[in-house]
């Protein structure tokens, strides 16, 4: 893997924090969807493709899209299911899962 590309995905990632914190949501869930569609550019297990999956989901939170929001927290939680339970992605992954519509009407 071209360490270049692989590194680019870093400042790649707070551009993509910027447009989300600044309320472009749809453009920030483009963007994080880009780097997901790009994993292969990703080293194995690299935090930013947990990160880019959870802010994914609070952008499709955000948008009312509970269903896909729902799948990119459960890809957050999948890779790091063995992780300590103060790991923050995971925190955060929970938080944000409870908030879903979907979470309040269950069973």
């Amino acid at each position: 893997m071209d360490l270049y590309l692989s590194t680019q995905m870093v400042p790649d990632y707070y551009r993509r924090l910027a447009y989300f914190q600044s309320k472009q949501l749809e453009l920030a869930l483009r963007e994080f969807q880009r780097v997901l569609d790009h994993k292969a550019l990703l080293p194995t297990f690299s935090l930013y493709g947990v990160l880019c999956e959870l802010e994914l989901g609070r952008a499709y939170q955000l948008l009312g899209d509970a269903i896909s929001a729902n799948a990119a927290y459960s890809k957050v939680e999948l890779p790091w299911k063995d992780a300590d339970s103060d790991f923050l992605p995971l925190q955060e992954s929970a938080i944000f899962r409870r908030l879903l519509p979907s979470s309040k009407t269950g069973p």
